[in-house]
C-alpha cells in the first residue's frame, strides 16, 4: 500500500517547475519514475539529524543504565509501536539471542503505542525473556538521546521506511546499528551498519551476538557510523536545498 501511495503523494506536492527537491532518497525516486516525474529534474536532499544526539561519557552511560536497565547493557528499539516497525521480529530475535547465548542484556522499547499493535503484544507475552524487555513509552528528546547513546546497539529492522532518522541519530551518539537491508533503511545506513533481512530472526539474533561478543567489530561500526552521520547535518541539507531552488530562479 505504502509503495503505491508514496510516488503519487510526492508527485502531487513536489513536482513543480524545472527542478524539484524534497527530503526523499534515491530509493524513493525509483517510485517517482512510474508516474509523470522526470528524474533528471529531481535533486535528492536528505534530512538533517538533531544535533542533540551525541556520545556520552562512560559515567553518563552507566547512570542511564542504572536508571532504565538495572545497570545491564541493553539494545534499544526507537519508534512508534505498529506493524511496519517490525517489533515482532525484534522480540523473537531477542528471545532467540538470550536463549542461545545466555546474555544478560536487556531490550528497551522507546516509543508510543500507535496502531494495530495487538499481534505485537501477543508476541511479547509469548516471550521466554519478556522480563528483560523494558517499555518506556514516549519519552522526551533529552531522555531519548541518553537512551540511544547508552545502548550497545539500535535495532531498526523495519519492514518499510521512508527514511529512518533514528539510524543517523544512533550513529551520532556513537551507538552501533543493526538495520534492515530493504527500502530506505538500506540507503540511510550506508556501509555503517550491520544489515539483516527484517524477516530473518536468526540473522538479527546473530548480529546482536556479534556486536556484543566482538568489541573490535562494534568499535569499527561505531567509527563508521560517526563518519557517516556527518553527511546528515541540517547545514548540508540547507545548502543542497538552496542549490536546488536556485536552479528554478
Amino acid at each position: 500500500m505504502g509503495k503505491k501511495i508514496l510516488p503519487v503523494f510526492y508527485a502531487q506536492v513536489c513536482i513543480k517547475g524545472k527542478e524539484n527537491s524534497n527530503g526523499v532518497q534515491l530509493y524513493e525516486t525509483r517510485y517517482l519514475s512510474i508516474v509523470w516525474a522526470d528524474l533528471t529534474k529531481i535533486d535528492v536532499v536528505y534530512n538533517g539529524a538533531n544535533e542533540l544526539y551525541r556520545p556520552l561519557n562512560e559515567a553518563e552511560r552507566e547512570k542511564t543504565r542504572l536508571e532504565f536497565s538495572e545497570g545491564k547493557k541493553y539494545f534499544i528499539f526507537n519508534g512508534a509501536i505498529h506493524p511496519r516497525k517490525n517489533l515482532k521480529s525484534v522480540f523473537l530475535a531477542f528471545d532467540l539471542y538470550k536463549a542461545k547465548w545466555g546474555s544478560e542484556c536487556k531490550l528497551i522499547v522507546a516509543g508510543r503505542k500507535a496502531w494495530h499493535f495487538k499481534d505485537i503484544f501477543e508476541t511479547y507475552e509469548s516471550m521466554n525473556y519478556k522480563i528483560d524487555v523494558v517499555f518506556t513509552g514516549h519519552v522526551s528528546q533529552d531522555i531519548l538521546y541518553r537512551l540511544m547513546a547508552s545502548a550497545e546497539a539500535l535495532l531498526y529492522v523495519s519492514i518499510f521506511e521512508g527514511f529512518g532518522i533514528p539510524i543517523i541519530e544512533a550513529m551520532q551518539c556513537g551507538t552501533s546499528v543493526i538495520s534492515s537491508n530493504t527500502t530506505a533503511t538500506n540507503e540511510t545506513s550506508g556501509e555503517a551498519a550491520i544489515k539483516v533481512s527484517p524477516e530473518d530472526i536468526e540473522s538479527i539474533a546473530l548480529a546482536m551476538h556479534s556486536l556484543i561478543e566482538n568489541p573490535t567489530m562494534r568499535k569499527e561500526y561505531i567509527q563508521k557510523g560517526l563518519e557517516h552521520a556527518k553527511n546528515y547535518s541540517w547545514d548540508i541539507t540547507a545548502t543542497k536545498l538552496w542549490d536546488s531552488i536556485s536552479k528554478c530562479l
